[in-house]
């Protein structure tokens, strides 16, 4: 009698070479379309924690040294301010006048390249409070320069001494809390550039590895 199932149990045995090689050119193209997809995700990854970091390195950075800058011309100018008190010798005076000075431009420039840059709203108001106090201290400043210039030696000592000093003195407390909330901002800045980075690993082996196994 003949037996009807070897036509198709034939047809199945022909058919079955080019279904697994379908199969196996489909797991080909899904893996390197994987392989594909790791490599745009983690150079996109990648270009974010490198442009974080460009943020860090160019704007955090020369944010904390014009604060820097800023804090050293306060200080400088205030311990010129007491030598300049306590200076007898007209030429020693002179040159401290100069370095006074020199340190009140040093200052105004760092503090309008300052505003010139992305700060957040602590910052503005931390430099806001600081031209206040400024211009508190400018004022008591210019009366003893005048008074030393007419030499009202002791009287523009004493003055330095109960008010010059104390007036610059809150300027650079001021100036302190506006460099460490900078600090602290760049410092956030800093993390958040790490944790994109480690963003772009955890992807970048989690595809990876998902692309091997269903090459296996």
């Amino acid at each position: 009698m003949p037996n009807n199932d070897e036509p198709a149990k034939t047809a199945r045995r022909l058919a079955s070479p080019t279904t697994w090689r379908r199969a196996l050119f489909a797991g080909f193209v899904v893996q390197w379309l994987l392989i594909l997809f790791v490599t745009v995700i983690g150079l996109q990854q990648l270009r974010m924690t490198a442009d974080n970091l460009d943020t860090v390195v160019e704007v955090h950075m020369r944010k904390l040294s014009l604060t820097k800058i800023m804090v050293n011309a306060a200080r400088e100018r205030t311990l010129n301010m007491f030598r300049l008190g306590r200076s007898r010798d007209p030429f020693e005076r002179d040159e401290m006048f100069m370095q006074f000075n020199n340190s009140g431009s040093e200052f105004a420039a760092a503090r309008a390249a300052l505003l010139n840059m992305p700060l957040s709203d602590r910052e503005r108001e931390l430099i806001a409070l600081q031209g206040r106090l400024t211009g508190i201290a400018m004022p008591i400043q210019t009366q003893i320069v005048e008074m030393l210039r007419n030499d009202i030696n002791q009287e523009a000592e004493e003055q330095v001494l109960l008010n010059a000093i104390p007036a610059q003195n809150n300027v650079l407390a001021a100036l302190s809390q506006l460099d460490a909330e900078t600090q602290q901002i760049a410092l956030a800045a800093s993390r958040k550039a790490n944790q994109a980075h480690e963003v772009a690993r955890f992807w970048m082996y989690l595809l990876s590895g998902s692309a091997l196994l269903l090459g296996v």
